[in-house]
């Protein structure tokens, strides 16, 4: 009779204890959540960036990656803005006012940025830019010509340039300044973003981003890919990244870029997500190289 007894309770327990374990196995799927970057987790967002951004650098090179942004002038005479980045000097934005009295002034807040550079001791300095004859300008003042990448609508090209040495080239009598009247980014990374984040039970372990200055022109820039250390070789940074991408191949975009330093992640988007390499900078401190990388969508 206690054996009868035993197996009808055994049974009644039994299904129980199944639909329980589908439950628990359902509930944790739904715990591992992809969505969009908006304003109201912007500042969660920038906090996961930065604290992870930091771990995987002290991680991978023992220091922590301190870009300085320096703005020289003001919004009322012109300015120009530029990152400091392991001994590069990157000219990120040039601001000339319409109304502005002072001839060339494009020139003179080049020279500004290239002032400031050898103060600092800086080894190099570089911009970009898809107006061709500001490239042109460029390349009398010393520039010279990295790459171009093609591919844009409206046949436009990004040209990337270097100076190798901090120092002013004087510009010839007949020059002709080409920012005169702009208001100019020339980072390709300025302006408007987009991205995703990855929670695992409401916390962020995941996020990558990218770019919509050039969405206009067909393309888009992955950047900020960061997955949480414990996560990692899960598959989440190539389900992260190709997120980006598919949202920008739906708003018209046929290839995308991105920059990479060596000691990051180039074979992760070589090998997992077929992007290929373009061209390298040299030239950081302690010998870094950074990579530069696209891919038809």
């Amino acid at each position: 009779m206690k054996k009868i007894i035993l197996l009808f309770a055994l049974l009644l327990i039994y299904p129980k204890s199944s639909r329980c374990m589908k439950h628990n196995k359902k509930q944790s799927q739904q715990q591992l959540m992809l969505c969009p970057i908006t304003y109201e987790n912007s500042q969660a967002t920038y906090n996961f960036i930065r604290r992870n951004f930091k771990q995987y650098n002290l991680e991978k090179i023992g220091e922590d990656l301190k870009p300085c942004s320096i703005k020289i002038g003001n919004s009322q005479n012109g300015y120009i803005s530029v990152r400091n980045e392991w001994g590069c000097a990157d000219i990120q934005k040039i601001y000339v006012p319409k109304d502005s009295q002072i001839p060339n002034l494009g020139i003179l807040l080049i020279r500004k940025a290239l002032k400031f550079a050898k103060e600092k001791k800086l080894n190099f300095a570089v911009i970009e830019t898809f107006d061709e004859k500001e490239a042109q300008a460029l390349k009398e003042l010393g520039f010279k010509e990295e790459h171009v990448q093609q591919g844009y609508k409206k046949n436009k090209k990004l040209y990337f340039l270097k100076k190798d040495t901090i120092d002013f080239v004087e510009p010839k009598e007949d020059y002709i300044d080409p920012f005169s009247g702009k208001h100019k980014s020339t980072s390709f990374y300025k302006g408007e973003t987009f991205g995703f984040l990855l929670t695992l039970n409401r916390e962020i372990i995941g996020v990558a981003k990218g770019t919509m200055r050039t969405m206009t022109l067909g393309a888009t820039s992955v950047f900020s890919v960061i997955v949480k250390k414990e996560h990692r070789s899960n598959g989440y940074g190539k389900l992260l990244t190709n997120t980006v991408l598919e949202h920008a191949k739906k708003q018209g975009c046929t290839f995308a870029t991105l920059d990479t330093f060596g000691f990051q992640a180039p074979k992760f988007y070589e090998k997992k997500l077929g992007f290929t390499i373009d061209f390298e900078r040299s030239g950081y401190e302690q010998g870094r190289k950074l990579y530069f990388m696209s891919k038809k969508l």
